[in-house]
């Protein structure tokens, strides 16, 4: 995308700035305008809370295990409702892939008669500790206290699609 190649442009400026600085080299092209970070508008997709609650309510019971053509993974439910369930806690955490699939049971503690998630995230490294809500003590409890186990964040990706369409949300909006 523009905005991936922008994002590699600004890395590379960076590295030829402190080049220059370090006096391993004397051209400064990558400082003319022309040169710049390309970037374009986004359009985000967001779910708001109704459509939360809508994925939450979702029954896979009767759901017919699906393949997905491209890389012959069938979707049972036992693996969409994993799915789902850790792609609800990120959405009322805000944990990213590489943290919420790392999340055991240790990170899950007490405080003053709450519960929080705490975890040391991999990306900055830094310790968060997140209050847990009555969506993501759910699935914790469905679970018997325990987060739910580790999935493939492509394997997420396609149940994701599949969930979204049992939800009917479909809106581009």
């Amino acid at each position: 995308s523009t905005n991936y190649i922008g994002t590699q442009i600004k890395i590379l400026k960076t590295i030829l700035n402190a080049g220059l600085e370090l006096g391993h080299h004397d051209t400064q092209e990558h400082k003319r305008k022309y040169f710049k970070k390309p970037s374009e508008e986004v359009n985000n997709i967001f779910l708001n809370q109704e459509e939360l609650e809508r994925i939450f309510k979702l029954d896979f019971t009767n759901v017919a295990p699906i393949e997905v053509p491209t890389n012959s993974l069938i979707l049972t439910a036992n693996k969409l409702d994993l799915a789902r369930d850790l792609f609800l806690i990120s959405s009322n955490t805000g944990l990213r892939v590489s943290d919420f699939n790392r999340l055991k049971p240790s990170n899950i503690i007490e405080i003053d008669g709450k519960q929080y998630i705490k975890i040391i995230t991999e990306k900055m490294q830094k310790p968060v500790t997140i209050p847990i809500n009555s969506m993501v003590k759910s699935i914790l409890d469905k679970r018997d206290g325990n987060p739910p186990e580790h999935m493939p964040e492509q394997h997420i990706n396609y149940a994701l699609k599949e969930i979204g369409r049992l939800a009917e949300i479909n809106s581009k909006e």
